[in-house]
C-alpha cells in the first residue's frame, strides 16, 4: 500500500495510529523531514518504514532511529553513515558508495548497488551482494550467516568463505570452490568455471544449476540434499544412493 493519500501531518498520524508498520512510497505530498522526523521521534526503535522510491528520501540522519528500513530505488540517498544502527537496512538499487558505517546491521540488502569496499560488513548476519558488479573482494565475509553473490563477476576468491552459513553463488568467476566444504546450504548456479566439486562433500544440501564443467558428482553420496539441474556433464550418478533427497533434471 502507498499513501498517495496523505497530504498533512494530521492524516499522516491518523495512518500510523492504524499500523505497526508504515509505507510512504510515493508521498511526494508530504515535507520528507519534517514528517518523517516527527514519525521516527514518536515511534522510535520499534518502528519498520517502507520509503521504497521516495526522491525526497535523501538526508539520512533523521532515520537513525528506525528499526527496519526500505530505501530501495531511493536514487538520492548516496550518505548512509548515519544508519548503523539500523536492524534491518534494504539499500537494494540505491546510489550508495561507501558502506563502511553499516557492519553493526543485522540484515542488509545492497542488490544492484555500486560499492566496491565490502571489508567492514563482516558482522553482518544477512547480506545479500547480488549484481554489485564491482565487488571483488569478500574475505572479510567469513562470518557472515547468509550471504547472496549472485551476479558478480567480479568475485573470483571464496576460500574464505568457509564457515558461512548458507552461500548463494552464481554468475561470477569463480572455479575453485575447494574451500566450501563446511557450507551448510550451498547454491551455485551458472557458473560454467567450476568442474571440481570432490571438495563439497561435508555441505548439508546443495543445489548444482547450469555449471556444465562440472562431471564427476562421486564424492557427493554423503549429502542430505542434492539439486542437480541442467548440468549435463554429469552422466554417472551411482555414487548418490546415500543421498536422503536427490532431484537430477535435464542432466
Amino acid at each position: 500500500e502507498t499513501c498517495k493519500h496523505i497530504h498533512s501531518e494530521a492524516t499522516l498520524f491518523r495512518y500510523i495510529s492504524l499500523n505497526k508498520k508504515y509505507s510512504l512510497t510515493y508521498c511526494e505530498a508530504l515535507d520528507f523531514r519534517n514528517k518523517v522526523s516527527s514519525l521516527v521521534v514518536n515511534k522510535g526503535t520499534q518502528l519498520a518504514l517502507n520509503l521504497t522510491m521516495n526522491d525526497k528520501a535523501q538526508d539520512m540522519t533523521i532515520l537513525a532511529g528506525v528499526h527496519a528500513l526500505n530505501l530501495s530505488h531511493c536514487e538520492n540517498v548516496t550518505d548512509v553513515s548515519a544508519l548503523g544502527g539500523v536492524t534491518t537496512l534494504d539499500l537494494s538499487h540505491c546510489n550508495v558508495t561507501d558502506v563502511s558505517a553499516l557492519g553493526g546491521v543485522t540484515t542488509l540488502d545492497l542488490s544492484h548497488c555500486n560499492v566496491t569496499d565490502v571489508s567492514a560488513l563482516g558482522g553482518v548476519t544477512t547480506l545479500n551482494l547480488s549484481h554489485c558488479e564491482n565487488v571483488a573482494d569478500v574475505s572479510a565475509l567469513g562470518g557472515v550467516t547468509n550471504l547472496y553473490l549472485s551476479g558478480c563477476p567480479g568475485i573470483t576468491d571464496v576460500s574464505a568463505l568457509g564457515g558461512v552459513t548458507s552461500l548463494y553463488l552464481s554468475r561470477s568467476g569463480i572455479t575453485d570452490v575447494s574451500a566450501l566444504g563446511g557450507v551448510t546450504n550451498l547454491y551455485i548456479y551458472d557458473c560454467t568455471g567450476i568442474t571440481d566439486v570432490s571438495a563439497l562433500g561435508g555441505v548439508t544440501t546443495l543445489y548444482l544449476s547450469n555449471c556444465p564443467g562440472i562431471t564427476d558428482v562421486s564424492a557427493l553420496g554423503g549429502l542430505r540434499s542434492l539439486y542437480l539441474f541442467d548440468c549435463p556433464g554429469i552422466t554417472d550418478v551411482s555414487a548418490l544412493g546415500g543421498v536422503t533427497t536427490l532431484n537430477i533434471f535435464c542432466c
